[in-house]
């Protein structure tokens, strides 16, 4: 909860005057962001699984790409704003020399290649600071959206389910406590945030308002 009542600190501090943000500015963005998750992806092709209770893996390799992302945000007001959020990133894998149980049966793959899709979309209202620099906005804001796994797995054992976990979708709430636009001109612009929660933790991306 502490994470919560600071952004909501933030939140009442930031309207006690004007920020630079103008109504009915419109803002689009491309964005490429690091996930939690694709860095435990990464860290899990160099950890030691080749004995576990219910498996074995001789060896296995993986790799993520960054989340791109693209929003568009409109302002209703000097300081707020609300946007929409496509985002989506692409894990892969290669396992090898994998036995396991399932049901009572053991399976052996010699090999097997894996790629895992996330998709992301939701809103984004934000609060925009008070700062007087009209190349600087700084925000915070709350992610409200769905997240969907698909996989495909290039296997031809129909037994092995060890990644089904990668599939479906689910309601994904995050936070972005502090974000940030620095404009090289009127309308072209970078950006970058720090957030919690999907589909990234920290991105960076270009802006264009008009």
């Amino acid at each position: 909860m502490k994470k919560y009542g600071l952004l909501i600190s933030l939140l009442l501090l930031s309207s006690i005057s004007f920020a630079q943000h103008k109504k009915d500015e419109k803002l689009v963005s491309l964005k490429l962001g690091f996930s939690t998750t694709g860095l435990l992806l990464n860290a899990l092709g160099k950890v030691d699984l080749t004995s576990q209770d219910s498996f074995t893996i001789g060896n296995i390799s993986t790799s993520s790409r960054p989340a791109l992302s693209a929003t568009f945000d409109y302002s209703l007001t000097d300081r707020f704003s609300l946007g929409g959020i496509f985002s989506h990133q692409v894990f892969s894998g290669i396992i090898k020399d994998y036995t396991g149980v399932v049901g009572g049966k053991t399976i052996g793959i010699d090999q097997l290649d894996f790629k895992l899709n996330r998709t992301y979309f939701g809103v984004i209202p934000k609060i925009h600071w008070a700062i007087d620099n009209e190349d600087l906005d700084i925000y915070s804001g709350i992610r409200v959206g769905f997240l969907v796994w698909t996989s495909d797995v290039n296997v031809n054992e129909q037994d092995f389910k060890a990644l089904d976990a990668f599939k479906g979708g689910r309601l994904a709430l995050g936070i972005v406590p502090l974000g940030a636009s620095v404009y090289l001109n009127q309308n072209l612009g970078v950006n970058s945030e720090i957030s919690i929660g999907a589909p990234y933790v920290f991105n960076i991306g270009v802006n264009y308002r008009f």
